[in-house]
């Protein structure tokens, strides 16, 4: 192949060269127990997928054997198994744990780098690739026929240095974009704090609410359970009443914690049931008004039933709120958008490894109440100045969801020599 580089072509031309015999695949092996903190100094940090991915913010430790396989910065890692194989990751020093393989390019042959930046040009073809109908799985057979672009060692290091200063340049906007998409969701919190803890009226006589996370409010207002201003509370389908092999395509929708996305319900039509299920589970079905909560993981988090989303399904992993008459179903949601009542449900909340929130956690919460029209006027009130701000920031994410695609376009573009 003749590849070209800013108009003008390599030394030499280029030859597509199979996997297995630009690298050495060595898949990891754990053997001895993993500590929480370093025993001896010569201990090294385990390399686990999740510890990788930046899941975790710290690693556990294992002390040095000669069964390990060790890896230094900046060599090439590869998941191998799990719902992520197939994914290239640059390593961290450390122990590389069973479900990974770490690449040796072989010398003289391939740089590190231009190894590593041609496997994330190829990777949605590897992933594509995994095999296993539980635990996907690299195929090592497929990995090995995957032919890449091989030019000189001389023009590898050529596009290495290309490459990585172009990508400095795209992640610098990223991350100045993503900074600006954190100021955004800080600005946006506290306006709404600012309204649903004073109200519209800036005249009125303030007092103490109690609250630490609410400070001082109108006089006037009055600070109760949540569960005296609703008329039911319920739980979500448990164990037997609703089974993943129960869903259907098309059917109706069941909404889940992670169908509620930046306070609206965004269904996914896979995750749904028939007429004669739903008829089954007709005490957990949505009315407009309704709001719903997620009751693991990200606690707060609501979206109120639409009017077109009548008929949809609660599902196991959340909660079903109907409210009073005298209550503004979007005052209530816009409540638990403020970092205070998350911050309260997730200390009530109860589970060791996820927070879990039950109707007992989330009925004793403390409402501020004001009057209804009120309700109306604050709604209106964070409606039209949050509006400005939710355009903003879906302008800024569609640019940061550009700028990778273009990140991804670059890399590939530059290990074929375009």
């Amino acid at each position: 192949m003749n590849a070209i580089q800013n108009g003008r072509p390599y030394s030499k031309p280029w030859r597509l060269t199979k996997f297995k015999y630009l690298a050495l695949v060595r898949k990891g092996r754990v053997t001895n127990e993993a500590t929480t903190l370093p025993i001896s100094e010569s201990d090294v940090p385990y390399l686990s997928m999740e510890y990788l991915r930046g899941e975790v913010a710290a690693s556990s430790y294992m002390a040095v054997t000669p069964e390990l396989i060790l890896a230094q910065d900046g060599d090439i890692l590869l998941l191998w198994d799990g719902s992520n194989a197939g994914e290239f990751i640059r390593s961290k020093r450390g122990a590389v744990s069973s479900t990974i393989a770490q690449i040796i390019p072989r010398d003289n042959v391939i740089d590190r780098d231009f190894l590593f930046w041609s496997c994330k040009a190829f990777e949605k073809i590897i992933r594509a690739e995994t095999i296993g109908m539980g635990i996907p799985h690299v195929s090592g057979e497929s990995l090995g026929s995957l032919q890449l672009p091989l030019p000189p060692l001389v023009d590898q290091r050529r596009v290495v240095f290309d490459l990585e200063q172009e990508l400095a340049r795209i992640d610098a906007l990223i991350e100045s974009k993503e900074s600006f998409l954190q100021l955004l969701t800080e600005k946006r919190q506290a306006l709404i704090t600012h309204v649903i803890t004073r109200g519209v009226d800036s005249s009125v006589p303030l007092c103490d609410s109690g609250l630490s996370w609410a400070g001082r409010i109108p006089k006037h207002w009055r600070v109760i359970q949540f569960k005296f201003i609703c008329s039911s509370i319920q739980t979500g389908p448990f164990g037997s009443q609703l089974h993943a092999n129960d869903y259907v395509d098309g059917g109706i929708p069941v909404i889940n914690p992670a169908h509620l996305i930046n306070g609206t319900i965004v269904p996914d039509m896979r995750v749904a049931v028939d007429e004669h299920a739903a008829k089954q589970l007709s005490i957990h079905r949505l009315f407009p008004g309704d709001i719903i909560f997620a009751r693991r993981g990200e606690l707060g988090r609501c979206a109120v039933v639409q009017e077109y989303q009548a008929g949809w399904l609660c599902g196991t992993g959340c909660l079903r709120i109907r409210l009073k008459p005298e209550v503004v179903p979007r005052y209530m949601a816009l409540i638990f958008e403020i970092t205070g009542a998350a911050e309260y449900l997730a200390l009530e909340s109860v589970g060791s490894t996820m927070d879990n929130m039950n109707t007992e956690i989330l009925g004793s919460f403390p409402i501020i109440f004001p009057p209804y029209d009120e309700q109306i006027a604050i709604v209106n009130g964070i409606i039209s100045q949050i509006t400005k701000l939710d355009s903003l920031r879906e302008a800024t994410e569609e640019s940061v969801k550009l700028l990778i695609e273009r990140r991804s376009v670059l890399i590939a573009d530059k290990v074929l020599g375009n």
